[in-house]
């Protein structure tokens, strides 16, 4: 799935980014619905996605005291999502977010940033 501002005329500041959306697994996604310009390297992403998280998930299992087969016994990363946002110039910087404040689901995210700080996470009501 692609999207652009998907909600700049429903909220006091937009979301001015562009989205590129694709789920992975348990079914392969449909190609035609990755666009064509990137589509070699999304789905590239997701076989390199699969091994990464298989062997983080092997260490968290370890790490927890449990067997390294545990979290894929429980299929607790059967599906994977990949979410790639692009915040082009804005005209008016003012009147947008980059992103709400959102909880991700699901048990590991993740993110790689570029030269322009930004991420904020919160702890408890801080």
């Amino acid at each position: 799935m692609f999207a652009s501002n998907h909600d700049l005329y429903r909220v006091d500041a937009g979301c001015w980014r562009d989205t590129l959306q694709a789920w992975f697994g348990p079914e392969p996604p449909e190609v035609e619905e990755i666009p064509e310009v990137c589509r070699e390297e999304v789905i590239a992403w997701g076989s390199h996605a699969t091994a990464v998280t298989e062997r983080l998930m092997e260490l968290l299992s370890e790490g927890l005291g449990l067997e390294s087969g545990k979290f894929k016994e429980l299929s607790f990363y059967e599906s994977k999502l990949f979410v790639g946002h692009c915040y082009p110039y804005c005209p008016q910087p003012d009147l947008t977010v980059g992103s709400g404040s959102h909880t991700d689901a699901g048990i590991l995210g993740i993110l790689t940033q570029n030269q322009v700080p930004g991420l904020q996470v919160m702890f408890g009501s801080m």
